[in-house]
């Protein structure tokens, strides 16, 4: 099967869907169109026609040449019963994700993973150096296979770890938490901490896009001692552009459809002592921990921190808290979805 020779065709119009189509348009790879059972979910400035799974607008011919691959990397959605539900309407080649990168970069040497490993060639001192502060075989293996991704496209089928921020294998954060969400979405991390059975002394939880964040506020009203904040979080107090997609892909973006107030966590939160932060906020989060320099440096608070936004993510973050941190906490990276999707590192003090 030469892809180079089909038409190419997404299947999931969720929040992956704009991160795995920035691969596609940095080399130059069209896609014809998307579908999802909920076409309109997809909200983005890509020109792109969405459609039904199963519209009557996509001929028989077209299912029968073209080629539909799963961009779906949620690793708690069923690939196999999607995979019978586009064959039964008549498309002939599905493929998922992470495999079409795999081959199609074997047949045309390139890449259309997300990250673009451009950068790294000057980085190996960097990509060693995050390798020696991990703590454990399986983050070693976890780091190892996302760089075989990014450079090769090679897609190494690694477990997934279950329990996004908060993975059994590592063990639990502090009983009485003190929370910061940067990238809070509709308030499922802190529903996911109750779950967990965790004390929630206090909560501050940030979320620019409005649509998320009203959803956060009626998350927040059942949580003791919650504070929901309509901000992003970065290094500097300032107005920026921000691109609303009303699920968990809305990015910042100097061509965005609004514009939002982003705040320094040590400015809006001087005195505040958390022991937790998470941060998953679409490439921002380096920036967004520079802003909070001084509160890392005083309280050492546990870190659940995305590293697969942007290319540098992946060794810049760490190496960057481990001048901080030390040996006074280890280090872990986990991957929680396909591919290199919700790659996190965990820095757990001692």
């Amino acid at each position: 099967m030469n892809l180079s020779e089909k038409n190419i065709w997404l299947f999931g119009a969720g929040g992956a869907c704009s991160w795995i189509l920035s691969g596609f348009k940095r080399e130059g790879v069209s896609i014809k169109g998307i579908l999802d059972d909920n076409p309109n979910a997809f909200n983005s400035s890509y020109n792109i026609p969405v459609y039904t799974t199963c519209s009557s607008n996509i001929t028989q011919q077209i299912k029968e040449n073209d080629i539909i691959v799963i961009a779906i990397l949620n690793a708690n959605v069923n690939i196999e019963k999607i995979t019978n539900k586009l064959k039964s309407c008549g498309w002939k080649t599905v493929i998922e994700y992470g495999d079409f990168v795999e081959l199609y970069c074997k047949q045309t040497q390139k890449n259309v993973s997300p990250i673009d490993s451009t950068s790294w060639i000057n980085r190996k001192k960097e990509l060693k150096g995050i390798k020696n502060i991990l703590a454990d075989d399986v983050s070693i293996m976890v780091l190892e296979s996302f760089v075989e991704f990014v450079e090769k496209g090679k897609n190494l089928f690694l477990p997934i770890t279950s329990n996004q921020y908060f993975p059994k294998n590592l063990k639990r954060w502090n009983e009485k938490l003190n929370f910061i969400d940067c990238g809070a979405f509709d308030g499922d991390t802190l529903l996911e901490l109750q779950k967990e059975g965790y004390k929630i002394n206090s909560v501050h939880a940030f979320e620019p896009d409005i649509h998320n964040y009203k959803k956060l506020t009626q998350t927040c009203k059942n949580i003791q001692n919650s504070h929901a904040w309509p901000c992003g979080v970065g290094d500097k107090n300032e107005s920026i552009r921000f691109q609303t997609q009303d699920n968990m892909g809305s990015f910042v973006d100097p061509n965005g459809n609004s514009v939002i107030q982003c705040v320094k966590l040590d400015d809006c939160l001087p005195n505040y002592e958390p022991n937790l932060i998470k941060m998953d906020i679409e490439g921002y989060e380096f920036s967004a921990l520079c802003g909070a320099e001084n509160m890392l440096k005083t309280f050492l608070p546990g870190l659940a921190i995305s590293v697969y936004h942007l290319p540098d993510d992946i060794w810049q973050i760490g190496l960057y808290l481990h001048k901080i941190y030390g040996n006074k906490a280890k280090f872990y990276l986990k991957n929680h979805s396909r591919t290199i999707a919700d790659t996190i590192l965990y820095v757990v003090p001692n």
